[in-house]
């Protein structure tokens, strides 16, 4: 880790949203949202059910948050991408899957993806787009039902996308919400996620999220005032940190004085401003007048300690 250090200067009070919450995981800080896919997840393999004899099941596989620019290769070079439209959330929503997904479907309702399996790469054949638009569609008509009673919105499909055009979920470094569904059939297990803008969730806060109690107002408010103005004055230490690539602990011991180490590609879009071994916002790195600055990008939730 590289670090730039500099003294904190007290902050404004951010606003309060889901994301800064000091909630150990995603599926805690949203918990409705997981909920709602539980519910899509069982409508789905009702779904499935009155398609085929084959035994099949949906089940949440995870809610987990990641950035835009690692989509392209979450499901392989080769993934399938669907388009569905989601008016009443004001926004668009992303299917992720790959060729193993659609050839287990193939098989759990013909009975076979041997054709699939013949041609694993390249652009989607027919046969595969064709399974890709079922698949979108039956995951449409599954979340309708599954957000009905949370937040409730038809979701029609919009289209398959040869090559993902994510320009819909923001700038490559913005945050994704990822829901995951494992399909079980025939001893396998394949999986799709559905992608959402996490800016997209913003307006949503109370339909997803139970809001922690209030506390009780202080009796004596001279004493919190004296408090807060106590406490802003404590000096704090604010550090810049860009995350280096792995390396071996011989690479490691081998280090010597002036030797350069190259940064990650996205090292400069990706700085984390650190206060107290505690991560508190996500950052760009740049100059100005000839000094180095970071700009804030966005606030990290949870907070957790700095690596």
């Amino acid at each position: 880790m590289t670090a730039l250090s500099t003294p904190l200067a007290s902050p404004a009070a951010p606003p309060r949203r889901w994301f800064d919450r000091g909630t150990p995981g995603l599926g805690e800080r949203i918990p409705l949202f997981g909920e709602a896919m539980t519910l899509a997840a069982s409508a789905w393999t009702e779904g499935f059910a009155a398609l085929t004899a084959t035994p099949a099941a949906f089940l949440v596989g995870g809610l987990a948050e990641t950035r835009v620019a690692s989509l392209p290769h979450r499901r392989g070079r080769d993934a399938v991408f669907a388009v569905l439209d989601a008016p009443g959330w004001g926004t668009t929503v992303g299917l992720l899957f790959d060729r193993t997904f659609v050839s287990t479907v193939v098989e759990a309702l013909f009975g076979g993806g041997d054709e699939l399996d013949a041609a694993s790469e390249g652009p989607l054949t027919a046969v595969e787009r064709r399974i890709a638009e079922v698949v979108a569609m039956q995951a449409s008509e599954a979340l309708k039902v599954g957000f009905a009673e949370v937040l409730p919105s038809a979701f029609p499909f919009d289209r398959v996308q040869a090559k993902p055009d994510l320009a819909f979920l923001g700038r490559p470094n913005a945050a994704v919400v990822v829901a995951t569904l494992r399909l079980k059939t025939l001893g396998q297990v394949a999986e799709i996620d559905l992608l959402v803008a996490r800016a997209a969730l913003d307006g949503f806060v109370d339909q997803l999220a139970v809001l922690p109690a209030d506390e009780p107002a202080n009796t004596d408010p001279r004493w919190s005032e004296r408090l807060e103005s106590q406490l802003s004055r404590a000096p704090m230490s604010l550090s810049a940190m860009v995350e280096l690539d792995r390396m071996t602990l011989g690479a490691l011991a081998a280090l010597q004085v002036g030797q350069l180490l190259t940064l990650p590609r996205d090292a400069a879009t990706d700085v984390r401003l650190v206060c107290e071994g505690r991560t508190l916002f996500r950052c760009d790195l740049g100059q100005s007048a000839g000094h180095y600055t970071v700009r804030v990008d966005e606030p990290v939730g949870p907070v957790t300690p700095a690596a």
